[in-house]
């Protein structure tokens, strides 16, 4: 069995398999950032709680990652 995967490659893996939902950026204060785990909308949001659920069946990460990774 390989080693099970980390939150950040968690998120890695999903936006990989998933491009139809956009990483997204947006302006704040005059600057572009990454928007945070709050800030997806719910269908990317759902999406990502499925895909660490597989994971998590699959035996690819551990628990405290599945209860603890965010998008």
């Amino acid at each position: 069995m390989s080693t099970p995967l980390t939150s950040r490659q968690v998120r890695s893996e999903f936006w990989k398999a998933h491009p139809q939902f956009k990483r997204g950026m947006m302006r704040q204060n005059g600057n572009w950032r990454a928007k945070m785990h709050n800030e997806h909308n719910a269908t990317t949001r759902s999406a990502f709680v499925e895909f660490v659920d597989g994971l998590a069946r699959e035996g690819r990460i551990t628990e405290t990652v599945a209860s603890n990774v965010t998008i």
